[in-house]
């Protein structure tokens, strides 16, 4: 009996999740074409979701709004649709990658690069900027690896880039502040850890990394 109440249970929160995640529309470009918002008029609440960044300088600075189209954005990603996940997390778009390494031929988002052999190892800051309404967080990661994969008939070589990032935030938000780059919540004074700072270290990742699986999606 308490097994089936457990499934039941599960049934019903997982319904409800999806219910809620029906009321998000995703527009993929709403803010200065890169930056995508799930909105919800009925609920009258917005997130942020991926940031597709163009290879400028301008666009390694990266401004939260407080609104979109009159709603506030209250979160770092979330859902839409039955339940698609969007996080705010900085990938490249189609101009960034031509520009960056024209002769890659698959690009990727990676969780580590100690098994990868032959690659060159470049740094790209984003300075963030967190608006006055954020109040939490859904699903966030933001920097770490995007790698670029160019073969020849020689051997496979890589092209990693490490995203940092050094955040500010609204001294008027109520849930986080920032402090020397680095973004804390209010309530318990700890840092966010789905960031990557500007004193992240890549050869200490390395290491302590060692063993581990790559996780790696293709974009």
């Amino acid at each position: 009996m308490k097994r089936v109440l457990a499934v039941i249970f599960a049934l019903v929160v997982s319904l409800s999740c999806v219910g809620c995640s029906m009321l998000y529309d995703l527009e993929p470009d709403a803010i200065n074409g890169c930056l995508s918002v799930g909105y919800s008029k009925i609920l009258n609440d917005a997130y942020v979701g991926r940031y597709e960044w163009d290879g400028t300088l301008q666009g390694q600075n990266i401004v939260v709004p407080e609104e979109y189209n009159g709603i506030p954005i209250t979160a770092f990603g979330g859902y839409s649709g039955r339940g698609y996940p969007s996080s705010f997390a900085i990938i490249f778009n189609d101009e960034a990658k031509e520009m960056l390494c024209p002769g890659a031929t698959q690009w990727g988002a990676y969780s580590g690069i100690h098994r990868l052999e032959n690659y060159e190892l470049n740094y790209l800051d984003f300075n963030i900027h967190i608006s006055k309404n954020i109040e939490t967080i859904e699903s966030l990661s933001l920097g770490g690896y995007i790698v670029a994969e160019c073969e020849s008939e020689e051997a496979t070589a890589y092209v990693v880039y490490v995203l940092r990032c050094y955040v500010t935030c609204d001294e008027n938000n109520e849930f986080f502040y920032a402090k020397d780059g680095k973004l804390y919540n209010k309530n318990n004074d700890v840092v966010v850890d789905d960031i990557i700072y500007m004193d992240f270290d890549v050869e200490q990742d390395i290491i302590e990394s060692e063993g581990d699986s790559v996780g790696a999606s293709v974009f």
